[in-house]
């Protein structure tokens, strides 16, 4: 009989073979996809700073030839990212757009910083008749909790603002960030209290579930009782579905597919971004200076033998998050043991691989 199983996993296999040559010719190379922004109050790191975007110390240990040993499950969640870029580039071609549509292996991004090489691969950017430009960097949504911030709350991921914005400055062209769910999203029960209403802004992009409340058997209070309503009435208003179907009482379902795309434009050396479709920018705290000098914490951490410090969450506004990056990060508990260098460095040869 045929392994499916097997058969995967040699795919696995010979895509980590592949993989694993091209890292040998990163190392000692700064990456597009490794990149967070340095925040101060006047540009001057002396008096201060914060960093904020991926972990400084994953990113040195990255620029070491260090990598995460991945699980096989996490595999297939990163090869529908490539999946992603397909169906987009597939599209933009069906739709008969007259350009060039340039994908990652073709837009091999080279700059240096301080003498030391940094390289990054956008994933797509459109090059029109007269030669006008548009990047393009997209992202799967695989979290309701990320649905919520992107989509219900317009408010695009910290991190990738820096991913997208940083090819945008190394291009010098306008770049969009591009958000894509292609699943039903569900959750607790509790999600229900941090959605829209139906028929509140917003609600538009959630499916509920139609009825009302009932008597339980003994009188021991209330549940909810779904109610059929024919599906071309499923967008109707609330007060239709009440008069026609006695519809009282919606819960929340579940997140319905969705796309959503913010526009990217760099002013007096600081990032700004806007939903598409919106006149106003939002000003960030992302600057190119900033990013520079994340590289360049990153890049001298084994001359200076001083770890860079742990970033803090930002959100698109300049505002603190109430969580913890570290929380995230497979390096949290190495972080937590020690903040000598050569230590750090020693167990990170036993946490992680080490590219040869």
């Amino acid at each position: 009989m045929i392994n499916i199983k097997k058969l995967l996993q040699q795919g696995h296999d010979k895509q980590d073979a592949e993989r694993a040559v091209g890292e040998v010719r990163k190392l000692g190379t700064l990456r597009g996809g490794s990149v967070g922004c340095v925040l101060t109050s006047d540009g001057d790191m002396s008096n201060g700073f914060d960093i904020t975007g991926v972990c400084p110390r994953e990113a040195h240990a990255r620029f070491l030839g260090f990598e995460d040993v991945i699980e096989p499950d996490k595999k297939i969640m990163f090869g529908l990212g490539l999946s992603n870029e397909d169906i987009w580039s597939d599209l933009l071609d069906k739709a008969g757009f007259e350009g060039t549509i340039l994908r990652e292996e073709e837009l091999g991004l080279e700059w240096d910083i301080d003498g030391v090489k940094a390289s990054g691969r956008p994933d797509i950017v459109l090059v029109g008749k007269d030669e006008e430009k548009l990047g393009l960097e997209l992202k799967m949504v695989a979290s309701v909790w990320t649905a919520r911030n992107v989509l219900l709350e317009s408010k695009p991921k910290m991190g990738h603002l820096i991913q997208a914005g940083n090819y945008a400055y190394r291009m010098d062209i306008p770049f969009q960030l591009w958000y894509t769910s292609y699943v039903n999203l569900t959750g607790p029960d509790f999600i229900t209290r941090i959605v829209p209403k139906r028929g509140e802004p917003g609600s538009q992009h959630i499916e509920y579930s139609l009825g009302h409340m009932v008597d339980k058997k003994r009188g021991t209070g209330k549940i909810f009782k779904k109610i059929h309503v024919y599906n071309q009435d499923w967008d109707a208003s609330n007060s239709f579905l009440k008069e026609k179907y006695g519809v009282t009482h919606y819960n929340f379902k579940h997140i319905k597919p969705f796309r959503i795309g913010y526009d990217l434009q760099w002013f007096d050396g600081f990032l700004s971004w806007r939903k598409i479709g919106d006149k106003e920018w939002i000003d960030t705290p992302i600057s190119k200076q900033g990013i520079d000098d994340y590289y360049r914490i990153v890049s001298t951490a084994g001359k200076t033998k001083t770890l860079p410090p742990r970033p803090l969450a930002i959100n698109a506004y300049g505002e603190k998050e109430k969580f913890n990056v570290d929380d995230y990060s497979t390096l949290q508990h190495i972080s937590d043991s020690t903040d000598e260098y050569q230590e750090w460095v020693d167990q990170m040869q036993k946490q992680w691989s080490k590219i040869k």
